[in-house]
């Protein structure tokens, strides 16, 4: 998703993270020699800090991306509204990507190639296009296909990645086959998922709005809350806290809980 340009927003939206002012005065207007110079550093310093949480043996594919595509890297604190952006400072001949940093190595390269498909499609169309339009569904496509081409993928994730490249979606977590391939190689993240409850069952996904689980309709699972509305809720979506019920009870009272 592309946020509008601001200090503020780099300062607040992200979490923590370095200084986006890594190169001041950096433009598409500099001589060759010392913008080719500037664009290496970038791809040399992004790649640094996002190899410790790649896959294995996925370094030469993310350096070759990056050299095609140089953009700034972050890896920041886990946000619970996206697993990534992408933004583009006026002038720059490059832009910034940050990255929930998390214990899946294959999610993390997944959102990686999510945002550097909006960094290639900028380079080319600037602002022009939909950010989930026709030409981000093509550099997506592309570099999913390219990902599988490398080897380094488990074979079931290799079939997911290619699947999902056949059709990309605006978020990953509408593809509920891929996130229960990627489920398998979590190793932080150990919550269920909504698809996993048996119906009825009353869950929370924020540890606030208690939800009881409905029916498969489509794509979303139909959730009643206790207050009466109805929500739609991906299947994929990760589970905050569970709540078991007295035997016997209509309600949503707990006589427990657990994560």
């Amino acid at each position: 998703m592309r946020k509008k340009s601001s200090a503020w927003q780099r300062q607040h939206a992200y979490g923590r993270q370095l200084s986006l002012n890594l190169l001041p005065g950096t433009s598409a207007r500099q001589p060759g020699t010392k913008r080719r110079r500037a664009l290496k550093l970038i791809v040399e310093e992004s790649l640094a800090r996002v190899r410790p949480f790649l896959p294995p043996r996925s370094r030469n594919f993310v350096e070759a991306i990056l050299i095609e595509s140089p953009t700034e890297i972050f890896p920041v604190e886990a946000r619970d509204t996206k697993h990534g952006d992408f933004m583009r400072e006026p002038g720059m001949p490059y832009g910034c990507i940050t990255l929930n940093a998390c214990g899946n190595p294959y999610q993390f390269l997944l959102t990686l190639l999510h945002e550097l498909a909006h960094a290639r499609v900028a380079m080319r169309y600037r602002r022009h296009v939909k950010p989930h339009g026709d030409q981000w569904k093509a550099e997506f496509s592309n570099l999913l296909f390219r990902c599988t081409d490398f080897g380094f993928l488990p074979h079931d994730l290799q079939r997911a990645f290619r699947k999902h490249a056949d059709a990309p979606k605006s978020t990953a977590d509408y593809d509920t086959e891929l996130q229960l391939a990627l489920r398998a190689y979590d190793t932080l993240d150990e919550r269920m998922l909504v698809i996993d409850l048996p119906d009825g069952e009353y869950f929370s996904l924020d540890g606030r709005t208690i939800l009881r689980k409905g029916k498969l309709a489509r794509r979303r699972i139909h959730c009643t809350s206790t207050d009466g509305h109805t929500y739609s809720v991906l299947p994929a979506a990760r589970v905050k806290e569970v709540y078991p019920l007295r035997r016997g009870s209509s309600g949503a009272r707990s006589t427990g809980r657990y994560r």
